[in-house]
């Protein structure tokens, strides 16, 4: 009995092409496809993962929640509300998610001060070494000390 590899629902040629072998050399000329498809698949899923489907009495009930919910906020909110979520409802392949990841981490906790002080200091602004040497002990200190607080905060629950 020989196994043969699991096929996607709809795959029909490739599991045509498994029935079919009668030598090595189409044996591995399978292969070499099915290696392929596979690495498509998963460069396809790194650049942009797929989005659970989700039925049409599902999605018209989500629109119409929606816009009753737009209907009651103001005008300002409202827009700020369709931004965050066009933004989060479009496709977040992971070099995106990294870069969004690293910006945050670097707005937080008063690193985007330290930041600008090097790039200050890079530009040869007067003086800009001192605000560096100032700032980054002060911002390691916060960070270390809310980052314990909050471990023990959360250890008591």
């Amino acid at each position: 009995m020989t196994e043969t590899p699991e096929a996607e629902p709809g795959d029909q040629p490739a599991q045509q092409s498994i029935e079919r072998i009668e030598t090595p050399r189409e044996a591995h000329a399978v292969l070499a496809r099915l290696e392929r498809l596979a690495a498509a698949q998963s460069v396809e899923e790194a650049v942009a993962p797929p989005q659970p489907s989700v039925s049409p009495g599902a999605q018209r009930a989500r629109s119409l929640l929606r816009e009753a919910m737009f209907r009651r906020m103001g005008p300002v909110h409202a827009v700020d509300v369709r931004v965050y979520l066009a933004i989060n409802e479009a496709p977040h392949p992971r070099l995106l998610d990294s870069f969004a990841w690293l910006l945050a981490i670097v707005t937080t906790g008063g690193w985007i001060w330290v930041l600008g002080a090097l790039i200050a200091y890079l530009l040869h602004v007067p003086r800009s070494m001192r605000a560096v040497t100032r700032l980054l002990p002060g911002v390691v200190i916060a960070i270390s000390s809310g980052v314990a607080h909050s471990c023990a905060t959360w250890r008591r629950w």
